[in-house]
């Protein structure tokens, strides 16, 4: 951890970095506070909480078409892009506020996951632009801090808000903190300039994308990986409530294992891969993800064995997701925003056929979605040789 903080401290985006980190604890923290707290938001709504859970699952379909608006940031610079990003997020919270209802809360969960994904788009686009690769994956890393954070610090204080509050309490910290962020990033971004022509329609660059073929095999990798991923976040608490009838509080000890995990993840991101390697670490990574999911069924015959399972596995995961990440803001320079837009896309679709097929899976077997888990990581690692990063581009200082 010393090295990595020395080596931040070093570098010239370490104030953007900072602010980057807390912007997306913000952003992150909206699409959070849902979960927890279904039952209050539909309440407040006077709608059923499957209402509000279609609400919730429609909002993560949205990520297929940032790509779309992510492109923006390759057409106007990345300053504009994370200013496009925050003041759809911050209007989406104003919106609930202002008019109070159903449509409104649905058109603010959309607006505020859309708003998220082209911030870290036009954001990544930005480190990439101005961090040399071979320092990429530290302050990508740490910049993935914020998902383990957005729990740790943002849910507590919406929670606070909530308790002594409205349901619109959460909405209305966010929108003030979005409007102080977009400030902020007007005053702490410097001005960038375009790497695509202003001409160049969303429709040209996402071709573009689609049509290069490291482009379209990274996009894969990151689907399969992500499916890979969701075959077993969907079905573990059912697992372990079925093989060892664990209650509530047994598995919220599950979920902060997870985090533990995932934030010890993003941290080995930061400290080794850029001495390792890109593709050598996600080779790693993804051979201690097969690993670990092979271990599950193994030494899952107890609480602590399937926790220490679950840990190995979410570690690793996250390990390798974010050098995935890294390693993809290099593939197409003069496109990044664009490709990086497509790799979230890809991720949330990856997340969604999985969370189709899981449940089916899990009624023949967990052994069922331990295996397709392993499939999907093993193509993943076939994949990864048809990737390519284009020759390292200057860095913008």
């Amino acid at each position: 951890m010393k090295r990595i903080i020395q080596s931040v401290l070093k570098l010239s985006v370490f104030p953007q970095l900072v602010f980057f980190i807390f912007a997306r604890i913000v952003l992150m923290s909206s699409m959070r506070v849902v979960y927890p707290f279904l039952s209050v938001f539909a309440a407040g709504l006077g709608v059923s909480i499957g209402q509000v859970s279609l609400a919730v699952s429609v909002r993560s379909l949205i990520a297929a078409f940032n790509p779309l608006l992510a492109s923006f940031s390759d057409r106007r610079g990345r300053k504009a892009g994370m200013l496009l990003g925050l003041g759809m997020f911050t209007c989406g919270m104003l919106l609930v506020i202002l008019l109070p209802s159903f449509v409104t809360f649905f058109l603010t969960l959309g607006m505020g996951m859309m708003g998220l994904l082209i911030f870290t788009s036009s954001m990544q686009a930005y480190l990439g632009d101005r961090v040399a690769y071979d320092q990429r994956a530290l302050v990508i890393g740490l910049t993935e801090w914020s998902w383990a954070l957005s729990f740790a610090v943002g849910m507590p204080i919406l929670a606070f808000a909530l308790a002594y509050g409205t349901w619109l309490s959460p909405f209305m910290v966010l929108a003030v903190a979005g409007g102080i962020l977009f400030l902020l990033t007007l005053k702490i971004i410097p001005r960038t300039l375009p790497t695509a022509s202003r001409e160049t329609k969303s429709l040209d660059s996402l071709q573009l994308v689609l049509t290069t073929a490291p482009a379209v095999a990274g996009l894969v990798m990151g689907a399969c990986l992500s499916a890979a991923n969701e075959t077993i976040s969907l079905m573990f608490g059912v697992w372990l409530q079925d093989s060892f009838g664990l209650q509530i509080a047994a598995l919220g000890a599950a979920s902060a294992v997870i985090g533990v995990a995932e934030f010890g993840g993003e941290t080995l991101t930061a400290g080794i891969v850029d001495r390792l390697g890109k593709p050598l670490a996600i080779r790693i990574g993804l051979g201690l993800n097969m690993l670990s999911v092979l271990l599950l069924p193994i030494i899952g015959g107890s609480v602590l064995g399937a926790l220490v399972g679950l840990f190995l596995f979410y570690l690793s995961f996250e390990f390798t997701v974010v050098s995935m990440m890294t390693m993809m803001t290099e593939v197409m320079p003069a496109a990044r925003a664009t490709l990086m837009g497509a790799c979230l896309a890809a991720l949330a679709i990856g997340r969604a056929i999985s969370d189709v097929i899981s449940p089916w899976l899990y009624e023949w077997s967990f052994l069922g979605n331990v295996l397709l888990a392993m499939i999907l990581d093993g193509v993943a690692w076939m994949l990864l040789s048809r990737v390519k990063i284009a020759d390292t581009s200057p860095v913008v200082d």
